[in-house]
């Protein structure tokens, strides 16, 4: 059975998510997946579920954008379906019955009943145990993720990266206050499409984050996760034993 994701408190993940992206060497993704497993963080498979997730142990904290496109559904029931089609391409993808994090990808805007729809759909998932917490993507400036941000108390992660419009993100801070909403920085690629060293180092929060708020860095080789397990290291030394041992374990199903 996989583990369960931690509860999703302030400050209670991780510093550092890993997000894995095709590495030069395809032969080298089967030790990239398990290196990245072994650092005991959420790992993102969003962009090669089937080349990484069978190589990921059943304690990893797997993390996936889902790959709909709610937007062109013309119905509740269709919007349904769709949520749903995704969700099995991604626990047949990664030979799970169960993702620990799933964020709900939304970059146009969305009609009430196409976001009624998705919204029935994931709770039916979370009832059936095939999705333990979600999130949603904001992609695009950011408006219309937050229309459905504002519309619906069911997410607790909210993804965001450095193109969301700075009136959004104002926005998005309020809500996230409110709703006390872990809040997920995607870091920048680099012109090479891997890991920007810059991305590793101190830098002023956004708006709404606090200073744990967790980053999420791609990575696609071997040196990259090492970098990776280095800033955990650190990480881990200036945590409270107690607050990392309970971050890192989760609650079992």
């Amino acid at each position: 059975m996989e583990e369960g994701f931690w509860e999703s408190t302030k400050g209670s993940a991780p510093s550092w998510w890993v997000q894995l992206l095709a590495p030069a060497f395809p032969d080298s993704a089967g030790q990239i997946a398990k290196e990245a497993s072994a650092l005991a963080t959420v790992v993102d498979i969003t962009y090669q579920p089937a080349l990484f997730g069978r190589f990921l142990d059943s304690k990893t904290q797997i993390m996936v954008v889902h790959p709909g496109q709610l937007h062109f559904t013309d119905s509740f029931h269709g919007a349904y379906d769709e949520f749903n089609a995704g969700l099995i391409q991604i626990l047949s993808a990664i030979g799970r019955t169960s993702v620990n994090l799933l964020f709900l990808k939304v970059s146009e805007p969305l009609t009430q009943f196409q976001i009624d729809g998705a919204v029935s759909a994931i709770k039916d998932s979370q009832e059936e145990g095939a999705i333990q917490k979600v999130g949603l993507a904001v992609q695009g400036n950011g408006s219309a993720a937050l229309a459905v941000l504002e519309k619906s108390d069911l997410f607790s992660y909210v993804l965001v990266s450095s193109q969301v419009d700075a009136s959004i993100l104002n926005s998005i801070k309020e809500i996230g206050l409110r709703k006390e909403l872990v809040v997920v920085r995607k870091a920048p690629l680099n012109s090479t499409g891997s890991l920007d060293q810059n991305a590793t180092q101190a830098k002023p929060p956004l708006p709404f984050e606090n200073a744990e708020a967790p980053q999420l860095i791609p990575v696609s080789s071997l040196e990259d996760i090492s970098t990776i397990a280095s800033l955990i290291r650190r990480s881990n030394k200036s945590a409270p034993d107690s607050v990392v041992a309970s971050d890192l374990k989760g609650a079992a199903q």
